[in-house]
């Protein structure tokens, strides 16, 4: 699982470098801003994270990483 986790990360950070070095840190840092603020969401409502809030804040994730690519192909 750890060898997996890393290979992943790896080719993530491969995606976003194609970007460029500025758009690829511009989309850690919303990401990183997003967990936080999703994660602060669901200990507030429900006070823990589930398997749907996993979910829903990998999508999230998804969603963020496209805006930023987004806005830096266009």
């Amino acid at each position: 699982a750890s060898q997996t986790a890393a290979i992943g990360a790896t080719l993530g950070a491969v995606a976003l470098l194609a970007l460029g070095l500025g758009s690829a840190i511009a989309a850690l840092i919303l990401l990183g801003l997003v967990f936080a603020g999703f994660r602060g969401l669901c200990l507030a409502q429900i006070g823990g994270q589930t398997g749907d809030t996993i979910g829903a804040l990998q999508q999230l994730g998804e969603i963020a990483v496209l805006l930023v690519a987004s806005v830096c192909l266009s």
